[in-house]
């Protein structure tokens, strides 16, 4: 075996071939060039999709409440359905993606999560569209998780931080897209029979925003196999030729010239391609060494951490724009008066209001989120360029920090402006930090359970989303100012989590 060292310097070609080298120093010798951004713009529009799929029902609520007949206990129903499919199956996708590969079942995933999300968006039933849309957060889940892992093992080391930020991108430009389109296409009354089924603006949105899932399928059918994937799973010659490949398309020179002759023939996992094997004894080999030490602490802290950030991220998120709703039709929106003493005059005023109005949502509730949309694209960007120096871990102690002391500042100021800005920094601060999140469990956890523990703490983080968007219109109406200060403990809590992770590995 070769010890040398490589470095980024050592990217220029010699007439030297190393032989026997380990997977991550080959893996530098490829460089950073189109194939890593064409990588970036492939799985960027994976978690553009899936993310478009999980929050896009938050805007269409105002404008479906006539159309299903929606009461309050149904709203909470269809904002919950998409999650729960999220979060009971996002660890069947890890094993799949650990034993049978990145690329299938990203590929099968995100086809089926167009067919349902296109199925759901013209079905006339509540409970027919609530199944669906239940479906549709099964078949997300994969991909919401699992493409971390696939693009994670395509990056050396020297750009994978940076490179993720940029991928992540995607999800900023998500969630301005969500509500742009929205302001654009939800207020015009659509209404007409299309083969017997009804179409109406919201029922147009829910069908575009199920696009780019096709267009990433399509996109991942000419791509390889994770090479990581392969190397671990004793497919050595496999992962050599995609090497070379990625080398040729980021360099523009011929495989030929690839310093790297051979790799070390290292197994760490081998697939077990037997179709008499037992799926569930299989299944639970692996994820049980994820609750074991070593691994044990790390999955334990990091499934918290993500389950915090995602209740604030997620479940305040979805609805924020009810929120700002019922703030914008308030007559005390504009007067010296805390968030919670709006709200509390809302909830008052709305108790004889019983009327369905289509399409009751005010153009606030649209800025808003595209402001919030602006702001993690900024964040991302930031996020990039500091994390190198910065590092992971103090990055996330950073946005913890912030965003709890924005949700304890809610309680005290009147400020409309303000408070704005602060909704802004507790939303997007925490979502930022689910990609932290999951890229060091990428860096820490090996290639052979990557899959899983990546899906287990993104179920983790699901759970927090589904137990926050259940619980905090109920709680709002509880104790606004206690409900408020909770989140901030959760966040700090967190923060202390993340000192769990060993400090070169963030």
């Amino acid at each position: 075996m070769n010890d040398k060292h490589y470095t980024y310097d050592e990217f220029k070609i010699s007439s030297e071939k190393y032989k026997n080298v380990e997977f991550e120093a080959a893996l530098e010798h490829t460089g950073f060039g189109k194939y890593n951004l064409a990588l970036i713009f492939v799985c960027g529009l994976t978690l553009f999709g899936v993310n478009s799929e999980a929050y896009a029902v938050g805007y269409v609520l105002p404008s479906a409440e006539c159309d299903l007949e929606l009461d309050t206990y149904m709203k909470g129903i269809l904002t919950s359905t998409n999650f729960i499919g999220i979060t009971g199956t996002c660890c069947m996708w890890g094993y799949l993606s650990d034993t049978k590969g990145r690329k299938s079942v990203l590929t099968i995933s995100l086809i089926l999560a167009f067919v349902s999300s296109v199925a759901a968006s013209f079905i006339p039933s509540f409970w027919g569209f609530a199944i669906l849309r239940f479906c549709n957060g099964i078949f997300i889940a994969g991909p919401s998780a699992i493409v971390y892992a696939y693009f994670g093992e395509f990056q050396s080391r020297i750009y994978r931080s940076t490179a993720m930020a940029w991928m992540s991108l995607f999800i900023a430009l998500a969630l301005i897209t969500l509500p742009g389109l929205g302001w654009a296409l939800l207020p015009q009354h659509i209404h007409f029979q299309l083969f017997g089924l009804p179409v109406t603006s919201w029922r147009i949105y829910m069908f575009l925003i199920s696009i780019p899932n096709l267009v990433a399928a399509i996109a991942f059918l000419k791509l390889p196999e994770s090479p990581k994937f392969l190397y671990h799973s004793g497919q050595i010659e496999e992962a050599f030729d995609v090497l070379k490949r990625i080398y040729t398309i980021n360099t523009g020179k011929p495989e030929s010239t690839f310093p790297i002759e051979s790799l070390q023939e290292k197994v760490i996992y081998q697939v077990d391609t037997s179709k008499k094997k037992n799926i569930l004894k299989d299944f639970w080999g692996q994820i049980a060494p994820l609750f074991v030490p070593p691994h044990l602490k790390y999955s334990l802290a990091a499934g918290v951490m993500q389950g915090g950030v995602f209740a604030v991220s997620s479940g305040l998120l979805l609805w924020y724009p009810d929120i700002i709703n019922q703030l914008s039709h308030s007559a005390s929106a504009n007067s010296s008066a805390t968030v919670c003493q709006a709200l509390s005059n809302v909830h008052s005023d709305n108790e004889t209001l019983v009327a369905c109005v289509e399409d009751n949502i005010n153009d606030q509730v649209f800025i808003q989120n595209i402001i919030i949309g602006v702001a993690y694209l900024v964040s991302y960007v930031v996020w990039g360029f500091v994390v190198n120096f910065l590092g992971n871990r103090n990055f996330f102690g950073v946005c913890m920090v912030v965003s709890a002391v924005s949700l304890v500042l809610l309680n005290f100021l009147t400020e409309k402006v303000v408070i704005d800005v602060l909704f802004v920094v507790l939303l997007t601060l925490p979502g930022i930090c689910v990609a932290v999140i999951n890229l060091i469990m990428v860096e820490i956890i090996p290639t052979y359970l990557c899959g899983m523990a990546v899906c287990v703490v993104m179920t983790a983080g699901r759970i927090g989303s589904i137990v926050s968007s259940s619980v905090v219109g109920i709680m709002l109406l509880w104790n606004c100012a206690v409900t408020f200060n909770l989140y901030a403990v959760n966040l700090l809590v967190c923060l202390l989590l993340v000192f769990i992770f060993p400090r070169n590995s963030t």
